[in-house]
């Protein structure tokens, strides 16, 4: 999926008439305007859920959608949102819980993060709890998340320097993050005894 021109080129959605801005997994085939793209993606997330069963009955609702302020973690909210709003019959059996990672290893830089989140919070409108925590949490076996106003372990901000630091290629840092993001995730899940998590890589990756 994306929105190349090349590949779009100068053909017409294939739900409407608009020009189309946007390709599917087959781009040969389907191409869509921005809202019949959207609904399109809308309808494979919840395909993929009722496929996969992950809601099965009888197991645990809850679920933990991880936010870390990207267009993607904001789409997985507003999908949940929609789905968890549909009527009886089409609505997501879930309970959601959101986990904010914030990132920022200056303290004045970290106060603006944690206001966008409270902000998104606020626009998101939803009586979901919303748990937040700091990147360097990772390092403990015990974590803590943030109850009130954010500060940073200087310590722990130090030793997330050092390591990134040593890590000189690009990708090697990305996935460095990457695997210290699935385990801070993992312990955030563990301590709020929730088994689901939702990720925004894809669909897909999200139903597993």
């Amino acid at each position: 999926m994306g929105d190349d021109p090349s590949i779009v080129g100068k053909r017409k959605c294939l739900k409407c008439d608009l020009p189309a801005a946007y390709y599917s997994q087959n781009p040969k085939q389907a191409v869509y305007c921005r809202e019949c793209f959207i609904t399109m993606v809308h309808h494979k997330f919840s395909y993929v859920l009722g496929k996969n069963r992950v809601f099965k009955d009888g197991s645990s609702k809850d679920v933990l959608l991880v936010w870390k302020d990207s267009i993607p973690d904001d789409f997985l909210l507003e999908t949940v949102k929609t789905g968890v709003n549909q009527d009886v019959h089409k609505r997501l059996e879930a309970l959601p819980q959101v986990l904010v990672i914030l990132e920022s290893i200056q303290t004045e830089h970290l106060k603006v993060e944690y206001v966008k989140a409270l902000k998104r919070q606020t626009e998101l409108d939803m009586p979901w709890k919303w748990n937040f925590i700091h990147f360097s949490e990772v390092f403990k076996q015990e974590i803590e998340f943030i109850n009130e106003e954010p500060s940073i372990d200087q310590g722990k901000a130090s030793v997330l320097k050092y390591l990134f630091g040593k890590t000189s290629a690009k990708n090697d840092r990305l996935e460095f993050k990457r695997l210290l993001t699935e385990l801070l995730i993992y312990r955030a899940a563990k301590a709020l005894n929730i088994e689901k998590v939702m990720v925004s890589d894809c669909a897909e990756k999200t139903a597993q």
